[in-house]
């Protein structure tokens, strides 16, 4: 599981007891907090909504703003002595006036990174914020362009980059749904998720939703097809389209997962692609080789492993039709929450 951006301060030292054997989860590849211009995304959300008396524990945990080079050298200096798996940017604008990175600051962020053997990722909205990160010499794209639809030459501009994009599709759907009528909880989400949890996303919170979530959930709604048509776009250019969920506001970890692959094959991946997107794919790019030791079925490899009643290449469904979840060929015992 690739972790990009974790304000807790612990992210490293889970992810090493957990390849240590010391306590259970998922293997866990971990970039830390996010780099940003000052001021720039997640910094305006944050201060949306955060309480007063614990936005400086937020700001500090999960952001670390770049104004120059000297703070570029000494966040990847951290990083690199956290030994990251990869280092996290962002180049959006979230509200659409907030600041962001510029492109020499981009770049140099990529460059002491690669310095350090370290690659880079980075979260990006526009077509112009992919295009910054991509000339930057970012390693992946986390999302891909989500707030404008794409043509078939800014797709093929973006699949020359040779990048793996991960396009995180449920997350804005989520935003874009939200306040638009029911969501109906999965199957998987009743089994995981506290029912009060998922009651809730039925209803707006006291007061509405702030000026400015609701422009951005508009913006979200009103680029929903424009997501989907983007993915067929990118595919049929040649990019590698990997499998993430963002948690966030109504995307809960594993169950999110199952909807976004449901959203890719609505983005014209058949369900053999999507499993791909979601196994893989993703092992080759966090191992950096094409026989990584995870993410294939096959002798030798890793055995993490989901066993399901069904034929989830000819229905993506059947995914979540579990039987056995194996973490390195040890069946683990499930147990729906109480009251779900």
């Amino acid at each position: 599981m690739l972790d990009p951006a974790d304000l807790a301060p612990d992210a490293f030292e889970r992810r090493d007891k957990i390849a240590a054997g010391k306590l259970l989860g998922p293997t866990i590849f971990a970039s830390g907090p996010m780099l940003t211009a000052v001021g720039g995304h997640p910094l305006p959300v944050i201060e949306e909504i955060a309480p007063w008396w614990i936005r400086w524990y937020v700001r500090s945990h999960a952001v670390r703003p770049l104004a120059s080079d000297a703070d570029v050298r000494r966040v990847i200096d951290e990083l690199a002595a956290a030994h990251a798996d990869v280092v996290k940017m962002a180049i959006d604008s979230v509200p659409d006036s907030a600041p962001r990175l510029t492109d020499a600051l981009a770049a140099s962020v990529v460059r002491m990174a690669h310095e350090k053997g370290l690659r880079v990722v980075s979260h990006i909205g526009t077509l112009a914020d992919a295009l910054e990160a991509g000339n930057a010499g970012v390693d992946a794209f986390m999302h891909m362009v989500y707030k404008e639809a794409l043509d078939a030459g800014s797709a093929a501009k973006l699949a020359a980059f040779h990048k793996p994009i991960v396009a995180t599709m449920g997350v804005f759907e989520s935003y874009a749904m939200f306040g638009r009528g029911p969501r109906v909880a999965t199957a998987l989400e009743t089994e995981t998720a506290d029912p009060e949890v998922l009651d809730a996303l039925n209803h707006l919170p006291e007061g509405g939703v702030s000026p400015m979530f609701r422009t951005y959930f508009d913006l979200l709604f009103a680029t929903r097809q424009a997501r989907r048509d983007n993915v067929r776009l990118l595919r049929a250019a040649g990019a590698t389209i990997l499998a993430g969920s963002d948690a966030q506001t109504g995307v809960f970890p594993g169950a999110g997962l199952h909807r976004e692959l449901a959203l890719l094959v609505e983005g014209g991946m058949t369900p053999a692609e999507v499993i791909r997107a979601a196994t893989l794919d993703p092992a080759r790019f966090l191992e950096k080789t094409d026989d990584p030791s995870f993410g294939v079925v096959a002798a030798g490899k890793r055995a993490d492993l989901l066993l399901v009643d069904g034929d989830p290449t000819t229905s993506v469904a059947e995914l979540s039709k579990i039987r056995v979840v194996m973490k390195d060929g040890v069946p683990l015992e499930r147990h729906a929450l109480r009251g779900s």
